[in-house]
């Protein structure tokens, strides 16, 4: 709209301008107003003109304006649809620069595994070229050996042709020489059978005229009491063994002891006789040595049926035991005790017997002999009227007999020993039986054929008690050498070895689950350890003399016994001492048990028998261990009849 009027105005300007000149001729008196006008609006047109200009240059740069503006709209567009596509491809450039980096990380690593790998490539092949330089030389000297092998080969075929020849020949010769040594076994068989059959005869011969020597009779009990301690197999004098018949035969440094061929030059007679045997020791009578001379000059023999293998002490005839007197003069103490599961015998120890007493009121109902001096150790198997008694007298002999004590008859004399017997025990289900003794050695025997079935020598001195696990698979042993052991009953191994006490180690028992084992002593210390790593888990004091034996509750409490002449219960907790029995007046040394009912016996130095309930701290009854003779018991006179006239 605005450039229309513009063109109009202007259009009216011209055609002013075409009609002054002759508006200025008609009227020249306006002439000066009008040029006056006529400039201005010449300048005026100027003044438009110039705007116009302006005006046009405004309005191109308008346009301009608009087109950049247009423009820069485009390009702004294609920037932003480049952006986003720099955008986008920054994106997959940086996503394909992370993976180019894991990759460039991979390639180092790869590099470097490769550069190692080249480097141990190239060591290999300088140890290759170095093995196959060495092959070759390998090679080339093994092929030279197959050559020679070869030629040896040959040699060698031909040689085991010849040999193959010899071969068959030998093999008929041994066939021939292996008849020939039937024969003469069976001929030596014969012969041994027949010298056998000749000893015999002589054996016959000598005892129907009374000049037989028996070795068990009268050699082997010679050699135990004046040979064994100096030449056994633990302390074998001049390497002389003397346990057994087969042993002492073959003799020691000095050579074989017998010459059977030249008796009387025997090297057994010749040191007898000047008195180099027993050394340290008096010699042997005029009487012994012409019986072992005699012995020898007889052949030296064993007493046929015996075996050449068995201890001096086991061919033995057993030793016969003074007859217990009638009454004691004096107690002697109760080193063993034993209550019947009936509660109402107790059996105690005695001089060459077992004593058999009335719980109730404690008469003596029976006494047993024929046992050595004196009793270490009773058992009875299970509720039965079996007792097992271990017996010895020091220095001489040691020996378990199992006896019926309804009838007083002996059932089996079960083990003898040149040392006492100083404890046994039966297992729980009474299966077995376990023994031990001074010899430091402990002996199993299984109950139904009374076969001794293992022998443990593990301790260094005296075992004093042994005990067997509640599930029968162990057995603990307590020592005078100071120590407490486990050991397996199949195999005999020592499972644990516990050392604590540092002192004589005298009693011992399992605790209820087996785990645990009880042990006393004259440390005055009663100690429970674990069989697993044989730590001790408890210490109890309290004691004023030596345990001398324990015994387990069924409810898991201990009791103990001590030369203090007190009796201690022990909580089955922690084992502290939560009760103490006091009543006997000389040191206890035996101590038993039973549960139904529950009933406790114990025995001391002095002799006093006392029977407990725990119930009470004082004993509920008591009586010296000493046979006596029955009191004199004198027949009441009867009352006088009253005289029928005087009752009138």
């Amino acid at each position: 709209m605005f450039p229309s009027i513009l063109r109009n105005f202007l259009s009216t300007l011209f055609l002013i301008g075409l009609t002054l000149p002759s508006a200025v001729a008609q009227d020249k008196t306006n002439a000066a107003p009008i040029e006056a006008a006529r400039q201005k609006a010449i300048g005026q047109y100027k003044q438009r003109q110039a705007i116009q200009g302006e005006l046009n240059s405004f309005q191109e740069e308008v346009r301009n304006l608009k087109k950049s503006l247009a423009t820069m709209t485009s390009m702004q567009a294609d920037l932003k649809k480049q952006l986003a596509e720099v955008q986008k491809k920054l994106t997959e450039q940086e996503t394909a620069s992370t993976a180019s980096s894991k990759k460039l990380s991979t390639a180092t690593t790869a590099e470097k595994t490769a550069q190692t790998a080249l480097e141990a490539a190239q060591k290999k092949l300088v140890a290759a070229k170095t093995a196959s330089a060495t092959a070759k030389k390998d090679a080339d000297a093994k092929l030279a050996a197959v050559k020679a092998s070869k030629e040896s080969l040959a040699g060698i075929q031909k040689t085991t042709a010849d040999l193959t020849t010899k071969s068959i020949t030998a093999v008929q010769t041994l066939k021939q020489t292996a008849i020939k040594i039937n024969e003469k076994d069976a001929v030596l068989k014969s012969s041994a059978k027949a010298e056998n059959e000749h000893w015999k005869q002589v054996e016959k011969l000598h005892t129907e005229a009374g000049t037989w020597v028996s070795f068990a009779k009268e050699i082997a009990p010679m050699f135990q009491k004046r040979c064994l301690a100096c030449h056994n197999e633990g302390k074998p004098r001049g390497q002389l063994k003397m346990d057994n018949y087969n042993v002492l035969l073959h003799g020691g440094e000095s050579g074989a002891l017998v010459d059977l061929e030249k008796p009387e030059l025997s090297t057994l007679i010749a040191m007898i006789e000047d008195g180099s045997m027993p050394k340290d020791d008096d010699p042997l009578t005029q009487e012994q040595i012409a019986t072992v001379t005699k012995w020898i000059s007889m052949g030296a023999r064993l007493d046929a049926g015996l075996n050449v293998t068995s201890p001096l002490i086991e061919i033995m005839p057993r030793p016969s035991y003074l007859t217990p007197p009638k009454e004691y003069p004096a107690p002697i103490p109760v080193n063993a005790i034993a209550l019947h599961q009936d509660g109402i015998r107790v059996v105690t120890s005695g001089y060459h017997e077992l004593l058999i007493w009335s719980t109730e009121n404690g008469e003596l109902t029976r006494r047993i002999p024929g046992v050595a001096e004196r009793v270490y150790d009773l058992a009875f198997m299970g509720k039965s009227n079996l007792i097992a008694a271990a017996t010895g007298t020091p220095g001489e002999v040691g020996e378990v007999k199992i006896f019926d004590i309804n009838t007083g008859s002996m059932i089996k004399s079960l083990h003898v020993s040149a040392a006492i017997i100083t404890g046994l025990d039966f297992s729980s289900d009474d299966t077995h039986l376990a023994t031990c003794g001074a010899d430091g050695a402990i002996h199993i025997f299984d109950t139904a054929t009374w076969n001794k079935t293992l022998t443990i020598h593990d301790h260094g001195d005296w075992v004093n008690d042994i005990a067997w696990s509640p599930d029968g698979t162990k057995i603990a042993s307590a020592s005078r050498d100071k120590t407490s052991k486990v050991f397996d009953v199949k195999t005999g191994n020592n499972i644990m070895t516990f050392n604590g006490h540092n002192n004589v180690v005298t009693a011992i028992t399992f605790l209820l689950k087996g785990e645990e084992i009880a042990t006393g002593g004259d440390d005055r210390r009663l100690r429970i350890w674990k069989i697993a790593d044989a730590s001790e888990v408890r210490n109890v004091a309290g004691f004023g003399g030596a345990i001398t034996s324990l015994k387990l509750l069924e409810d898991g409490k201990l009791l103990s016994a001590a030369t203090d002449k007190k009796i201690r219960i022990h909580a089955a907790a922690d084992h502290k001492i939560e009760k103490t029995l006091i009543g006997p007046t000389a040191e206890l040394l035996s101590l038993d048990v039973v549960s139904s009912p529950l009933n406790v016996a114990s025995g001391s130095l002095g002799g006093e028998v006392h029977m407990w309930s725990l119930d009470q701290d004082k004993p509920i009854r008591n009586w010296l261990a000493k046979p006596a003779p029955a009191p004199v018991v004198e027949t009441p006179k009867p009352e006088a009849t009253p005289d029928k006239k005087e009752d009138k």
